[in-house]
């Protein structure tokens, strides 16, 4: 991602606002986003001198290493990172609803949860699912009664 985002400056402005603040975990590629944040239109060379060593280091092979996955088709890269970093906020948030749920279980009991927050928790979850090609359950109650044949036990037969 952080290569795609210094050899590809057109796609900055796609990806920046997608990536936490604290992502990516390793400290050189985090200073890397931020300066990239800071200065979105910048050459990738000119960042070097807002950067420490390892920063600095990380950004001389970034920029040596060619990815022929990124230079034969940058649009599908970018989607596929677009993809992966809007299921990640997704899943951030289904936590963050979980965490509300169960704090409020666990000081109210569980009638006091917030139907709001569960179905917050149901349309993250929802989502996620369908991003990685799943149909979710709906959660509308709907009365499907079908009428049963009385004789009928569960089997059909095929004549």
């Amino acid at each position: 991602l952080v290569r795609l985002l210094l050899q590809h400056p057109a796609v900055r402005p796609e990806l920046l606002p997608l990536i936490p603040e604290d992502e990516p975990r390793a400290e050189p590629l985090r200073a890397i986003v931020a300066a990239l944040r800071q200065r979105p239109d910048a050459a990738a060379e000119s960042l070097l001198g807002d950067l420490d060593e390892a920063a600095r280091s990380a950004v001389t092979a970034l920029l040596l290493q060619d990815d022929p996955r990124f230079s034969d088709d940058v649009a599908a890269a970018v989607a596929g990172f677009r993809r992966h970093l809007e299921r990640e906020q997704r899943r951030r948030r289904q936590r963050e609803i979980a965490r509300i749920i169960s704090d409020t279980q666990s000081a109210e009991g569980a009638a006091g949860t917030p139907r709001d927050a569960l179905l917050a928790l149901h349309q993250e979850s929802k989502a996620v699912y369908e991003t990685v090609g799943g149909v979710a359950q709906s959660l509308e109650h709907r009365d499907v009664h079908v009428p049963r044949d009385r004789t009928s036990q569960g089997v059909e037969r095929h004549e």
